[in-house]
Parts: C-alpha cells; structure tokens; sequence
C-alpha cells in the first residue's frame, strides 16, 4: 500500500471522518428523496472527490494525470438515467445492509471494511497528531456500491463506537442515523424535531448544468453494477 499521505495543519483524521459520513449519509438521503444522474455527478465530483483528493501529494496534485472518478473515454453506449437509478438505489441498499448489519449486533459486522480494504478501495492518511485514517481511493474500477461503502468505512475505523453503539436506519425514512436513542427509536428525529443527530460537512458546490454530464463518463459507473 502507498505510503500515508500527510494531512495538511490543522486538519485531523476526525475533521475528516466528519465529512466521510457526511457525504455518506448524502447519498444515502439524496437517493432516497430522488436522486438521478445529474444529482450523482455533483456528489461524485464534488464530496467525495474532494475527499479523495487528500490521498494525492501537492506534487501529484499538479500532475495533468491523476484518476478520477470518471475516465476520459467513450466506453460505447448511451446511459439511460433509469440505469443509473437503479445503480444508485443497489449502492444504497448495500449501505443500509451494513448499518442495519451494526443495527442488529450481527457478528463481525465490521467485515465489510476488510473486504474493502481487500479491493484497495482505501488511501491511508496521517494528520500533524500521528493519527492515522482512510480515504477513498477513487480507482476508476470501483463500484458505485465500494465508493459509498468506503466513506462508511473512513469513518468507523476512526468512530467504531458510533457504529456498534448507536448507528440505526430509521424505521420511518430509511436513512442511517447517529444518536444515543438511534437504536432504541430507530428513528432519526427529524420526524419529531431538528435534531442535529445526522451532521452535514459543508463542501465545494459544483455547478453542473445537463451539458456538464457526459453519458459516456457515466456508462463505465453503471456497466460496473
């Protein structure tokens, strides 16, 4: 595996722990309440190639070259938006099987991040504090389904108690919720009040129109599935 990729001052492995489950539980929402292709793209270039991007060095961050998300390459085919749907709610579904998998006491339910890191989903990173965390690796071969689970994953390595402890999905939205009463409720407490319980990361906003999204980059995501 590479070397660690050295976190810049002032921010820590948990700042970034933050934004992974951020960005997860946003495509878990966002799937849920309608996503389609063009909503997949924004999330996809932006939190979580923002993420992915702390895995690079400012010298390799320079470089005219570096993997992405999508691969500039027509693969053949034109993606129909149901296609990628249908990708987005499997995705979704395999992410709710994990935290439903904490939800239940199910027995290593932590596998799944081993199984990931078998697939080299991962880049390490270390911040000024010698903490030591993941990435997403944002490997043009990895599944849809790898890319959010990979975001869960950053996440419980470094906060493995909010998952064994207290991660839920809500019984009335199905989404993933963190909480002291999350298990007991299973409900996420929007339904009652703002709760503050499901956290949000602010990230660089890409403005993308219809034009911005190429078929032919999103072909190789769904032929994956």
């Amino acid at each position: 595996m590479p070397p660690r990729a050295r976190l810049e001052q002032g921010l820590t492995v948990e700042h970034i722990a933050d934004a992974c489950r951020s960005a997860a539980v946003a495509f878990v929402d966002g799937v849920g309440a309608g996503w389609e292709k063009e909503e997949l793209a924004r999330w996809l270039l932006g939190p979580y190639h923002q993420l992915s991007m702390l895995r690079l060095s400012h010298e390799s961050m320079r470089s005219p070259v570096v993997s992405g998300v999508f691969p500039r390459s027509n693969p053949g085919g034109i993606v129909v938006n149901d296609d990628v749907v249908r990708v987005m709610w499997t995705a979704r579904e395999e992410v709710l099987n994990v935290i439903d998998a904490f939800a239940q006491g199910t027995p290593n339910a932590e596998s799944f991040v081993w199984k990931l890191q078998a697939h080299e989903v991962f880049a390490r990173i270390e911040d000024c504090n010698g903490d030591r965390g993941f990435v997403p690796n944002e490997a043009v071969s990895q599944h849809l389904s790898e890319r959010v689970l990979s975001l869960v994953a950053a996440d419980y390595v470094v906060r493995p108690f909010d998952y064994e402890d207290h991660v839920a999905v809500c019984q009335n939205c199905g989404v993933m919720t963190f909480g002291p009463n999350a298990r007991a409720d299973r409900d996420c407490g929007l339904h009652r009040s703002p709760s503050g319980i499901r956290p949000r990361i602010e990230f660089h906003e890409m403005n993308l129109d219809d034009a911005d999204v190429d078929d032919a980059e999103v072909f190789r995501l769904v032929s994956k599935m």
